[in-house]
């Protein structure tokens, strides 16, 4: 019995489980109160790639296919359109069928499989048959879990209230319903008062409210909602008072470190609701919105507890862990980044850190890790491998960092040693006026020499870049490819992207500054926002992001480290702790 359950929906990365859950059970198991953590989205996985659903869901395919083609598309909503042109090409493929029912399982073995690594042939061939059975499972369904969907100007799923209520109460386009009907019941079992549900990103929105609807309309349980998702659309939320009703009694928003604690105690009738920091809720008809709680600093919150998971479950060779050593970022002045918004920069000390990840040695048997925090100084990178080195560790990290003065070679080859293994950098373009513009804050002449230096000690360099910021012409966006494309012998690895507005960034503050204007009509519920180019027609910057495509497509390489190779950057410690960084370049897909 677990009075106060907190679970992680689907759609995630199968890879490791998020923070967010393990950190807000650590600090209501510190105060005393009995907590536990569900990853259903990792069960999700398990599941919809098991060879009887996979069987299930081409019959699935194949009735669909027979539906749409005896019924006039023409009269069907974009994403009915979408389903069907996707049905009718893996109806028309050459996709042997059986093979993935048959190849599936054996497939997530060989991935789970510590020694599968020294065979690089069969387990890129085995992540290539989860992919499409994933593909295959989910395809009689609609299912937020591509971008292309949701983001960008050709998006056929607008963040809309009324679009996402569809979506969640469409019973025949909504795997969670199905799905969720023992998941239901076992959580019924465990007889919470609370059950604390996190949805991150859009790519989760329909598993969470799914769930959440399920348990708002069957249980007396108190559902509340957290996550990054709706801490960024608060004044969306403000709207819609049916949404409590429906979905949640209350919603987290911000960090929820906090109001986990207080909103226990409401639930134990210790405090009223009005008193819980950092909620929205509804009372007498009217969408509240409590304010937010100072944020402790980090090094007076618990470590996250692991120890509700199961890290078998998840499709890699070795348990892997999210870590987490600053909150915020230090610089926090790029114009274009909204990601920091809402938090106050923080830093643990490194003694702190190094319990943290003894402690996972030792518990979980845990030696490699995504730094995921948004930026970490080379200051605190020195002081960390001094003691990584000092304890012997044997970890394997990748890190996000900026391309700054204090990444020196004598600092590289220090970092190597404590277990850094690759870095991304936040290159974002390759003009020195448009870097001047998003206020990045470093040397363009000085970047080169740090990617090289790094490169030289053994470290991966993986390079995030975009095009089409405003009032960046043709000819800078290409300077921008031509850097990276140029420097592949230091820059193996790169992730492009166009430029999207984020709500709480500062271009979207002072739209006027950067020749744009941001239009009225706005999508309630996406974190991007719509607005006009004053320097361009939408037919230009359209003609340029095709050509800037094109000559990417005309450059990319068929290494095995390429940008088009999502396999090797999801899997790359694996990869590099296995051969190392020298024989990795050489190894052949």
């Amino acid at each position: 019995m677990s009075e106060y359950l907190l679970i992680f929906p689907p759609l995630w990365y199968n890879l490791s489980p998020h923070i967010a859950l393990p950190l807000l059970s650590a600090q209501l198991k510190n105060a005393g109160f009995n907590s536990k953590v569900i990853d259903l989205n990792i069960q999700f996985f398990n599941d919809i790639t098991s060879s009887e659903f996979i069987k299930k869901s081409i019959d699935k395919i194949e009735e669909k296919y027979n539906f749409y083609s005896n019924h006039n598309i023409d009269n069907s909503n974009n994403i009915e359109k979408f389903q069907f042109e996707e049905i009718k090409n893996f109806i028309n493929s050459n996709v042997n069928k059986e093979y993935i029912i048959n190849k599936a399982e054996i497939a997530k073995q060989i991935i789970k499989t510590p020694n599968s690594l020294n065979n690089v042939k069969a387990f890129m061939h085995s992540l290539k048959v989860l992919d499409f059975a994933k593909y295959i499972a989910l395809l009689p369904y609609f299912i937020i879990d591509n971008d292309k969907l949701v983001n960008g100007e050709d998006a056929i799923f607008q963040l809309s209230y009324s679009n996402i209520k569809n979506c969640v109460f469409n019973k025949e386009q909504n795997i969670f319903f199905e799905y969720y009907k023992n998941k239901i019941e076992k959580i019924k079992s465990e007889s919470p008062k609370f059950v604390g549900i996190s949805v991150n990103a859009s790519v989760q929105l329909i598993g969470g409210l799914t769930l959440a609807y399920l348990l708002k309309q069957n249980t007396d349980i108190h559902v509340n909602i957290g996550g990054n998702f709706f801490s960024r659309t608060v004044e969306s939320l403000k709207k819609y008072p049916e949404f409590f009703d429906i979905f949640a009694d209350s919603i987290t928003y911000g960090e929820g470190e906090k109001s986990i604690l207080e909103l226990a105690k409401y639930v134990n009738k210790e405090i009223s609701i009005d008193k819980v920091p950092n909620i929205i809720y509804k009372a007498d008809d009217v969408v509240q919105i409590n304010p937010r709680s100072p944020i402790p600093p980090l090094s007076q919150i618990c470590k996250p507890d692991y120890s509700d998971i199961d890290f078998t479950k998840y499709f890699t060779p070795y348990p892997l862990l999210p870590l987490s050593v600053n909150r915020g970022c230090y610089w926090r002045k790029c114009t274009f980044c909204d990601m920091s918004y809402d938090k106050t920069y923080s830093v643990k000390n490194v003694e702190q850190v190094i319990q943290e990840l003894e402690y996972n040695k030792i518990n979980y048997n845990v030696r490699f890790y995504n730094l995921i925090d948004e930026s970490v100084s080379p200051e605190f990178l020195d002081k960390l491998a001094d003691k990584l080195i000092e304890k012997d560790l044997n970890i394997s990290i990748d890190i996000m960092a900026r391309l700054e003065k204090g990444f020196t070679k004598k600092l590289f080859k220090k970092l190597y040693k404590a277990g850094i293994r690759f870095i991304q950098w936040g290159i974002e373009s390759g003009n020195e006026r448009i870097l001047k513009l998003i206020n990045k804050g470093i040397d363009i002449k000085n970047r080169k020499k740090i990617l090289k230096d790094a490169n030289s000690e053994g470290i991966i360099n993986f390079a995030f870049y975009y095009t089409d910021f405003p009032s960046e012409t043709y000819k800078e966006a290409l300077s921008t490819i031509d850097f990276i494309f140029k420097n592949r012998n230091i820059i193996p690895l790169a992730y492009w992207r166009t430029f999207y507005l984020g709500k709480y960034s500062q271009i979207a503050k002072t739209p006027d500054l950067f020749n744009i204007e941001i239009l009225a009509d706005q999508v309630d519920f996406s974190y991007m926002l719509n607005f006009k180019n004053n320097g361009k027609t939408d037919e230009e910057r359209k003609m340029i992001k095709n050509k800037i495509f094109e000559e990417m497509q005309r450059k990319i390489s068929n290494k095995f480290l390429s940008s088009s190779n999502i396999y090797i950057i999801e899997y790359l410690l694996f990869f590099l702790d296995y051969y190392g960084s020298k024989k990795i370049k050489k190894l052949k897909i």
